[in-house]
């Protein structure tokens, strides 16, 4: 989503770049860490000096199981229809359905308008956006937004 729709829809200001870090970098780090610092230092749970019994924890494991196996058989069906790479099916099953955006028939119609212009970032774009809060001169992006950005100042300005 570009800014201009990020400030009209959202919040009506960009998001802070210590969200926008934390948000795409900082948090997948640490639930990552966390994760993994989970599975290696497991320590079977007690409560005081008394220890749950073996079954007690793989009632627990199977729960977790249970309910998140739903989750990756999908994916693995879905992922292992016929047409396309798995990188194609990534990234066709990642992005929102085109049904998707604002409720509101004006705000509706303006996000669809301004969506088209903005399907083609790369990474490298997104990941200079969510550091800087801008993309790199060299972007194709660049010259689409700054533009836009201008014209939505100045309209800010004669409010």
């Amino acid at each position: 989503m570009d800014v201009i729709t990020r400030r009209i829809l959202m919040i009506g200001r960009p998001i802070p770049a210590l969200l926008r870090v934390g948000i795409a970098f900082v948090s997948p780090l640490i639930v990552v860490v966390i994760f993994f610092t989970s599975i290696v230092e497991y320590i079977p749970p007690k409560y005081g000096a008394y220890t749950y019994p073996s079954l007690a924890r793989v009632l627990g494991w199977t729960i977790v199981t249970v309910t998140l196996l739903p989750i990756f058989i999908q994916a693995f069906y879905i992922l292992r229809k016929p047409g396309g790479s798995l990188i194609k099916k990534m990234k066709h099953y990642l992005k929102p359905l085109d049904t998707w955006g604002p409720c509101e028939a004006e705000k509706g119609a303006e996000f669809h308008d301004k969506k088209h212009k903005y399907n083609k970032r790369c990474f490298k774009d997104l990941l200079y956006y969510n550091v800087f809060g801008d993309y790199p001169s060299s972007s194709s992006m660049f010259t689409i937004e700054n533009p836009e950005l201008d014209l939505l100042n100045n309209h800010e300005e004669r409010i």
